[in-house]
């Protein structure tokens, strides 16, 4: 499906042969489309023990480039450069100051720190600008935050999901985008808050995978969206809460295939093992009949909003400005095989990907953005 673009000059994000983006002014139709292409990719099936990965949880890049894999199987942090070429590991399942219980995201800041997102172990850990062991931010009360991402000023924004006793004796929840210090585990500012969908299973608690997407972007905007298969709608805030813009599109429910069914019908969730150690297990979910309008939201290092389509087998992006108007479309031909499993980033000007389901062997996808 392709969209048509509102403005006969758009300022075109064009990857240059490193996978870092630049900007240039650039005529263009008003159904302009450009194509991301894999120039790259970081893994093996078997080989090189560096290039190996066991299940990829995250990916990112930092200020200069280099590539961070996050594997929750082997719960370590691998960076590379940009060429591909290994550097080193940190972390580790343990106790220890510098490892993790179930490391769900990282996020690589402004300042070259880096944050890791230990989801079980109820903790953001910081790592200093050579990857040293810096400090962690303990005391968050139910998960640490997920999909944590940075912002210029030094603060980051994840999600926070909290629970509570309902009046029938089960548990309700809420999922909330966030903004936190690198010191302490309250948070600065909320922004859009969608309740969870939670259930009482054998091994622990049922809860359905979280209902929003969400980017900051290098300017300190911050976009969220509650994921609908019947709306299609993006919020804007400045870094202090207040809205700067909505974008709202028409949309029309669209199917999901058997196929589709049947492979999102498997989730992880946590739970407490004799010892009370939480633990990830696998459990059967409710697939919902229809697509998403909105899979998920990137922001560039131009300030501009990608927003992922859910209903195309081709990934495929519509890219707006801050005021919220569209100017062009970005698809993905290249990584259609992976369909709507694969996950992408844009990281520091650099485009990144990786298939959460691959059906040969995990690796990620350094892009970059043809004309």
């Amino acid at each position: 499906m392709r969209y048509a673009a509102s403005a006969a000059m758009v300022i075109l994000i064009i990857a240059c042969g490193n996978g870092e983006t630049d900007s240039s002014a650039a005529e263009t139709s008003p159904e302009a489309t450009v194509i991301l292409s894999v120039i790259d990719t970081i893994g093996v099936l078997q080989g090189d023990e560096n290039q190996v990965f066991g299940d990829i949880a995250d990916v990112s890049c930092s200020i200069d480039g280099s590539v961070m894999v996050l594997d929750k199987l082997n719960t370590t942090i691998s960076v590379f450069t940009h060429q591909g070429e290994f550097v080193r590991r940190i972390g580790g399942a343990g106790e220890a100051p510098w490892e993790f219980a179930w490391a769900t995201s990282i996020a690589p800041m402004y300042d070259g720190t880096l944050l890791v997102s230990d989801y079980a172990g109820l903790r953001v850990v910081v790592f200093d600008d050579t990857l040293g062991y810096s400090h962690s931010v303990n005391g968050f009360t139910h998960t640490a935050p997920a999909g944590i991402q940075p912002l210029p000023d030094g603060t980051f924004i994840g999600r926070d999901s909290e629970l509570w006793p309902d009046g029938d004796g089960s548990l309700a929840g809420e999922n909330t985008v966030r903004r936190w210090s690198v010191d302490s585990p309250e948070p600065l500012t909320s922004y859009l808050s969608s309740p969870m969908n939670i259930r009482m299973i054998d091994d622990g608690l049922d809860v359905k995978p979280a209902a929003m997407a969400f980017a900051a972007s290098p300017d300190g905007c911050i976009y969220c969206a509650v994921l609908s298969d019947s709306l299609f709608q993006v919020f804007g805030f400045d870094t202090e809460g207040n809205p700067t813009v909505e974008i709202g599109e028409p949309w029309e429910r669209v199917a999901k295939t058997p196929e589709e069914m049947e492979a999102e019908g498997t989730a992880t969730a946590l739970s407490t093992d004799e010892s009370g150690t939480r633990i990830p297990i696998t459990i059967e979910i409710e697939v919902q009949p229809f697509h998403n309008a909105v899979k998920n939201l990137l922001c560039d290092d131009q300030g501009n909003l990608w927003v992922r389509m859910g209903s195309e087998t081709v990934p495929t992006f519509r890219i707006y400005d801050p005021a919220g108007e569209l100017l062009f479309i970005a698809e993905c031909p290249d990584l259609e095989h992976s369909g709507r499993q694969i996950r992408f980033k844009i990281a520091h000007g650099f485009i990144i990907a990786w298939d959460t389901q691959p059906e040969d062997y995990p690796k990620v996808y350094l892009l970059e953005m043809d004309m």
